[in-house]
């Protein structure tokens, strides 16, 4: 992750899609429509930031780490169930 905190361009482009994404949900919650020109620049900034090896590998890593907490969670959980079914804890 390390990397990915001293690429610049792709802090850049990160930090403005989050203030152009900001000013858009504002305009929003204000009941005024976006304008096209935004619109399209929000979405063309966020194709090229997907777009990029850098946050494709961070995307990657995220998922793997969710799908291996999953199944941490999911043992854990078992054992638990396991546990609480066992002759060797007696409630009190």
């Amino acid at each position: 992750m390390s990397g990915l905190d001293e690429d610049r361009e792709l802090n850049t482009l990160k930090n403005e899609l989050q203030k152009l994404e900001q000013s858009l949900v504002t305009q929003l919650q204000a009941g005024q429509e976006p304008s096209e020109e935004d619109r399209n620049r929000y979405e063309e900034m966020a194709g090229d930031l997907q777009s990029k090896p850098e946050y494709q590998r961070l995307v990657a890593a995220q998922s793997n780490f969710d799908k291996l907490l999953q199944r941490v969670n999911e043992t854990i959980s078992r054992g638990i169930q396991e546990g609480s079914e066992s002759r060797i804890i007696l409630p009190s």
